[in-house]
């Protein structure tokens, strides 16, 4: 179940997304889990402490397209987009096998959450304990801390150099 939805940016030009209708997804048959966290509001304060009081480098970014990235972990499959070249008549006989999540999907925060972390730690970064939304890698010239807001990092270093070697 599917559907377009159009946008006008503000240059004139349209944005158009294909949304999977979520609402008509059932749990335990379309998906499991959709929890993921954020980085809680008092480690963000923390975080930002330590880099006034240290001179530390504080970058921003926003990953785009963030939920369109989770890989999916079960079986999905979708009937074909409206508009399709398949003959409306037999577009219902042809479905579309999702590997990556769509928007609308319950689970897409979660597949995106859970292919962040993977991405981290083969970027050789470590969560931390207390807060599941925060990485640290250090080494011998320097660390850097990575702290996730859904599709918002946070990125501190001791210089800028290493936060956009990122």
């Amino acid at each position: 179940h599917l559907r377009w939805v159009f946008r006008l940016k503000a240059d004139g030009t349209y944005k158009a997304r294909l949304v999977v209708k979520g609402f008509m997804q059932q749990k335990d048959i379309d998906y499991t889990d959709i929890f993921a966290p954020v980085v809680r509001l008092e480690v963000l304060r923390f975080l930002f402490a330590l880099v006034a009081i240290h001179d530390l480098e504080c970058e921003q970014m926003d990953v785009k397209t963030a939920f369109l990235n989770g890989k999916i972990d079960c079986v999905i499959r979708m009937e074909q987009p409206p508009g399709s070249l398949i003959d409306p008549a037999s577009r219902r006989d042809y479905v579309c096998l999702l590997q990556k999540s769509l928007y609308g999907l319950k689970q897409a925060p979660h597949l995106w959450y859970w292919t962040f972390v993977t991405f981290m730690a083969s970027l050789g970064f470590a969560r931390l304990h207390k807060d599941r939304c925060v990485f640290l890698k250090a080494s011998e010239d320097g660390f850097t801390i990575v702290s996730l807001y859904v599709d918002d990092l946070l990125i501190i270093t001791p210089n800028k150099a290493r936060a956009l070697d990122l």
